[in-house]
């Protein structure tokens, strides 16, 4: 049976209206040796197209767009990103990226990896939809692209859920609503902060998975957490593996009586067994003590009080 993945709660489309529809715009950026800065003033004033909702399709200057301070991607990888870099080099920049206006520049709201690339490529200017949106809306439109398209590692993840509930009041529940998940899921994203930077780090480079550092959060002790995370990653453990270590250092096996009894009464205590046939315990408390001895039922039992009576068993019939 195919399984349906649950969608986010609010797409692009319906925060950047006119995203997905189709636009008389070109949209390929020439090659930076037909951009001049005349050419650039010129697209930036003449080619833009209204979208719905007040939105514009404009073909703007690099050097007018700034990056967004709260973006919750901080990590891009170098191969992937010179791959797109050389892409950009060849065919332009297809797809726009998204900007509010911010004075006299405009502000990245998504696409900050497209727009290092363009510039990396050196590009002059980059198509780029104009939009009003307010802090909260364009944190909460660059969180939904990124996690649409799995570019956030969990830890960028985890930091802009804290960010939108911490700074603009947001509950788990309507984050979750957001951003189609279930809250637990919310909830223990936002968890992975609380690990020590040095097992964060782990996480963000993928030594170890994020259900590895969930199983790191049962431990209370980051000394132990970072411990643990180093055996998992020199002993190649399992999630399950790292669990059932988990388990054993909350859950220590405990030392019998003749583990820490001196070795007169464990001896005394084996001795005895061997003479009744039974299990037979010496326990110690200060200087009193008690001797017990086991038996399954009421003929066990009067066999062994006859044995201590120095009685013989009986021969059968």
């Amino acid at each position: 049976m195919r399984v349906q993945k649950r969608g986010l709660g609010r797409g692009l489309e319906s925060l950047i209206p006119g995203i997905g529809q189709r636009t008389d715009v070109p949209l390929i950026v020439q090659d930076d040796s037909t951009n001049s800065a005349d050419s650039a003033d010129s697209a930036t004033d003449n080619r833009e197209s209204a979208g719905e909702g007040g939105a514009l399709l404009r073909n703007l200057p690099l050097s007018k767009i700034v990056p967004n301070p709260n973006q919750p991607r901080k990590y891009f990888d170098e191969e992937s990103f010179s791959e797109l870099v050389s892409s950009v080099k060849e065919y332009g920049l297809v797809q726009p990226v998204v900007v509010r206006a911010s004075g006299s520049l405009f502000e990245l709201v998504v696409g900050e990896r497209r727009w290092r690339a363009a510039k990396e490529a050196g590009l002059k200017t980059i198509p780029a939809i104009v939009r009003n949106t307010s802090d909260v809306e364009a944190l909460e439109i660059a969180i939904i692209e990124n996690v649409q398209r799995q570019d956030l590692n969990p830890l960028e993840e985890a930091a802009a859920y804290y960010h939108l509930i911490e700074d603009f009041g947001f509950t788990q529940n309507q984050l979750a609503e957001r951003v189609g998940k279930q809250r637990s899921t919310i909830a223990n994203t936002i968890r992975l902060l609380k690990l020590p930077e040095s097992v964060k780090t782990l996480v963000i480079e993928g030594k170890i998975s994020v259900g590895h550092a969930k199983v790191l959060l049962s431990l209370l002790n980051p000394k132990a957490q970072i411990r643990l995370a180093e055996r998992i990653i020199r002993e190649g453990m399992t999630v399950r593996q790292a669990e059932d270590q988990v388990w054993l250092s909350q859950n220590p096996p405990k030392r019998t009586p003749s583990q820490s009894m001196p070795l007169y009464f464990r001896q005394m205590a084996r001795d005895l067994g061997k003479q009744l046939s039974t299990k037979v315990l010496v326990k110690i408390q200060g200087e009193k003590g008690r001797v017990e001895i086991h038996f399954s039922d009421e003929a066990e039992l009067e066999r062994i009080l006859n044995t201590l009576a120095g009685e013989k068993k009986p021969h059968n019939a």
